[in-house]
């Protein structure tokens, strides 16, 4: 009786942190994201309201994709050594290498130290690599080109990397990560080349060629040590790699736990072996002050997204979405082409990937569409991925935009919907072949 008094009490307090923390985010969001919160959250009350869902079902939409925002808070913390001077330097050293090179060269290592970047830093890869590379006093060509390389750097990684939002959404179907990984790092590989087929075919079409260089700020790169601190900041993400394998094979706990703890756990370990103790507790306040108080936009996003996909999951309009996926259903070609296209259309007209993969995620089951967990959880990361690519409304695009000072619109659509195309056919030919020939 105590622990049911108990058990009881813990799910009321937390459904009760919860609902302080939407409206906290939802005070001080910015105006697109707070209203389309309200619009998510407002959707959903009307379902759950018209067909008489229980208190313990509204609670339970609240927590829909509540276990996420761990991940998405946590998973910052891994950025904090990036402030050290040391690995400053280790990052700076691209520039130097990249220097006076030409367009192949600036494309396929700006692509890389994004896509590198993005397993600890997410998104904020982007304007941190085009810092590093110190683009602003580069020429408008080579702001494109390095920009579009950093941006499909990121989005591909997003196809493997354990700490974003999709990944933990993904494995609710059942897979695990190591499911998905090596299929997926495989299709980043295959996108580097494609990508920069692509944007070498634009670059002669429209006759520009030039040579890299970033000695708008120039100053002493390499020092004593830089190889030794490179060799050691490689390891030690490596280390956070292999951790996240041996913990997901050998015990009971999925991603969503893993990456948080080890996010949590990893940086003080980090700064503590290395001497760098001060630093890391200047890093750590300042991620309290900064950037916790911009993620608001994000924490709405995913838990209106989850409110209002469980809401018609509870709602009998699932069916509706049954319905049209049991088309499908059986065939790994059509059910590619049917999610891809789905997530990425709406993705384009302004409808977030997470609303969508939350409430397929609420209302499919693998079982329903005949398909293997890792098939759906691979197929979904593809979408999204490329769905982030191209679409105006993505961080993704908002901040390259900010960085180009072009239109969002300019930067997803125009610069990527090419790549994505060409992406979604070499997708579904890949997963088809994963699931002719491997039996995925």
């Amino acid at each position: 009786m105590i622990s049911l008094i108990e058990n009881y009490f813990l799910y009321c307090l937390l459904a009760a942190l919860s609902a302080v923390t939407v409206i906290m985010c939802l005070l001080s969001a910015g105006r697109l994201n707070r209203n389309i919160g309200i619009l998510l959250f407002g959707l959903g009350s009307v379902i759950l309201i018209y067909f008489g869902a229980p208190g313990s079902v509204w609670v339970d939409s609240l927590h829909a994709n509540g276990n996420l925002i761990a991940l998405i808070v946590l998973v910052q913390m891994l950025g904090i050594p990036l402030k050290f001077d040391r690995y400053i330097k280790v990052l700076e050293r691209v520039r130097s290498l990249l220097s006076g090179k030409g367009i192949k060269e600036l494309y396929m290592g700006s692509f890389g130290l994004s896509h590198f970047l993005a397993v600890i830093l997410n998104f904020a890869c982007i304007p941190i690599s085009y810092q590093v590379l110190n683009a602003e006093g580069s020429d408008s060509n080579v702001k494109r080109t390095l920009l579009t390389a950093l941006s499909r750097g990121y989005t591909t990684s997003c196809i493997w990397s354990p700490n974003t939002g999709v990944m933990a959404l993904a494995l609710m179907w059942g897979s695990s990560w190591l499911g998905v990984l090596l299929p997926g790092l495989i299709l980043a590989f295959i996108a580097l080349p494609v990508s920069w087929w692509l944007e070498r075919t634009r670059l002669r079409k429209e006759k520009i060629d030039y040579v890299y260089s970033g000695q708008a700020n120039p100053r002493p790169i390499l020092e004593p040590g830089s190889t030794r601190d490179t060799r050691q900041f490689l390891l030690i993400i490596l280390a956070f790699l292999v951790g996240i394998i041996m913990l997901d094979h050998y015990t009971m706990f999925g991603i969503i736990t893993i990456v948080p703890a080890l996010s949590l756990l990893l940086p003080p370990i980090w700064a503590t072996g290395i001497g760098e103790w001060g630093a890391f507790a200047t890093g750590f306040k300042g991620f309290f002050a900064n950037r916790l108080a911009v993620m608001d936009n994000e924490i709405i996003i995913f838990l209106g997204a989850g409110f209002f996909a469980a809401s018609i999951g509870y709602s009998p309009i699932k069916y509706t979405l049954i319905a049209v996926f049991s088309l499908v259903a059986g065939s790994p070609v059509a059910l590619a082409v049917a999610i891809m296209s789905l997530v990425i259309v709406l993705s384009l007209v302004g409808c977030h990937p997470v609303l969508v993969v939350s409430a397929m995620v609420s209302t499919l089951t693998p079982e329903l569409l005949q398909c293997s967990p890792q098939f759906l959880a691979l197929t979904v990361l593809i979408a999204w991925s490329l769905a982030i690519t191209s679409s105006p409304f993505s961080a993704c695009s908002l901040s390259v935009a900010a960085l180009a000072r072009k239109s969002a619109v300019e930067v997803g659509v125009k610069w990527h919907l090419v790549f994505v195309l060409t992406m979604v056919l070499v997708s579904i030919f890949y997963l088809a072949l994963l699931n002719k020939v491997f039996g995925y």
